[in-house]
């Protein structure tokens, strides 16, 4: 059975847990606890709302703001003005006067001004694109949101299932040892009177033996299995878990559709990601030849200062101010900026459409290899199925057969060894129909 676990051998074993009772998780439990814990789906969530307050922030760029302010300036040494020489002519003599100082000083030594402006965007076409890809950005978001539950959820069903084959294989392992046991009682006991060979008692007792170690090992590939489980589902790894699921109840017909039907690209949450990303880029585009248009804004200010040698007695003096107006902003030459981002936002539209391509061909191999995988293995199910019959009635046979001193006991060792061998291979192959099933499933965006 050491080709049960292949995909666990990266895993490290960690401190037994088995003998403690755990949380009990069936498939559907395990995959809710996962998409409640998983650090990538917390990631996703957390995007979403990201998103929906970068719709907010573009919307506020065109909606009015308003703004207040008060200054105050205290003139330590008020500024000095020189006046030009005309100031000092004589209007009388039209000569210069000596004694005319041209260095005087305008201005108090406080002023207090407050200010309220007012301004709006009255167009801007890059305004009205980027908040329409803010809107898309939004379900661009929960799209991959979907692609991450989606993604949670397969990797704790691939997760989970060993955990399930090792269940079986134990089950299995226990009604063989159960048989066997009798077994060796019976013949220790025909050894006794003599009518058996210490070889026969010999032969029983090490295939007994080589079950009991086979058990071992797979209670130890059980706890490897588990913790990786918990991995998946970011559950405490030093706490218990048990399973409460089993193969059988998981075996189940495909649908037809799957079967033979046709492969339906929007089904997969991947391919709605990639397809919103090339809206967005179809967006980018525009947003960058939005540039090339004008933008007209408004504005209104208000203003009143306040000033005087001495504020808020009778000789301070305060006087309003009021303007109005708006900007026409022309985009002349800007050194082809504009141009190359136009152009990158081209080349990168292009790689997606490569993407999407790439992916509805990756669909259509993944969709044929698990449509060829289910039928071979539904194939491999049915003559296991058949083998493990013949392989029982073979064992009865010869052990009736020994017992009536008519067979040899390396004969029922031999029979013994097949029908482990044949439940061994019916396991392995009612495990790989049903990851075979859920790969179809998959490849269809189940």
């Amino acid at each position: 059975m050491k080709h049960y676990l292949t995909i666990l051998s990266l895993i490290v074993s960690t401190v037994s847990i088995f003998g403690q009772q755990g949380e009990q998780f069936s498939l559907e439990q395990a995959i809710n606890y996962a998409l409640a814990n998983n650090n990538e789906i917390k990631i996703s969530q957390n995007n979403i709302k990201d998103a929906d307050k970068q719709i907010i922030e573009r919307k506020s760029i065109g909606l009015p703001r308003l703004s207040g302010s008060i200054a105050y300036n205290h003139f330590a040494v008020i500024p000095t003005t020189i006046l030009p020489e005309s100031f000092a002519i004589d209007p009388a003599t039209g000569k210069p006067n000596p004694d005319f100082d041209r260095a005087v000083k305008f201005g108090v030594k406080n002023n207090l001004t407050g200010t309220l402006s007012l301004s709006s965007l009255v167009f801007d076409g890059s305004y009205l694109v980027a908040l329409q890809a803010a809107k898309y950005y939004r379900t661009y978001v929960n799209d991959e949101f979907a692609s991450k539950q989606y993604m949670v959820k397969n990797q704790v069903t691939m997760a989970y299932l060993p955990v399930l084959l090792i269940n079986l294989g134990l089950e299995t392992l226990e009604k063989n040892i159960s048989n066997l046991q009798k077994l060796s009682n019976e013949i220790k006991a025909v050894f006794k009177q003599g009518l058996a060979e210490q070889l026969d008692v010999d032969r029983v007792d090490l295939s007994l033996s080589n079950l009991i170690a086979e058990k071992d090992n797979l209670l130890r590939q059980k706890e490897i299995a588990t913790n990786y489980l918990k991995f998946v589902m970011h559950y405490p790894v030093e706490k218990p878990l048990d399973i409460t699921d089993n193969l059988s109840s998981l075996d189940g017909l495909p649908s037809d559709d799957m079967l033979n039907g046709k492969v339906n690209y929007d089904s997969r949450p991947e391919y709605k990601v990639i397809k919103k990303g090339l809206e967005l880029n179809e967006l980018n585009v525009k947003v960058n030849k939005a540039g090339y248009l004008p933008s007209l804004a408004a504005f209104a200010n208000y203003q009143y200062v306040y000033q005087g040698d001495r504020l808020f007695t009778n000789g301070a003096i305060g006087a309003p101010t009021a303007i109005v107006g708006g900007q026409l902003n022309i985009p002349i030459f800007d050194g082809f900026e504009k141009k190359a981002k136009i152009d990158r936002a081209k080349i990168q539209m292009m790689n997606v459409l490569e993407q999407k391509d790439m992916f509805e061909r990756s669909v259509d191999m993944e969709v044929s290899n698990a449509r060829k995988s289910y039928q071979t293995a539904s194939e491999r199910l049915s003559i296991q199925k058949k083998n493990i019959g013949l392989a029982e009635r073979i064992y009865e046979t010869t052990k009736t057969k020994y017992q009536n001193g008519l067979g040899s006991s390396l004969e029922l060792t031999q029979a013994e060894q097949s029908l482990y061998s044949s439940q061994q291979n019916y396991n392995q192959a009612l495990y790989e129909v049903i990851v075979a099933r859920i790969n179809l499933n998959k490849a269809f965006g189940k």
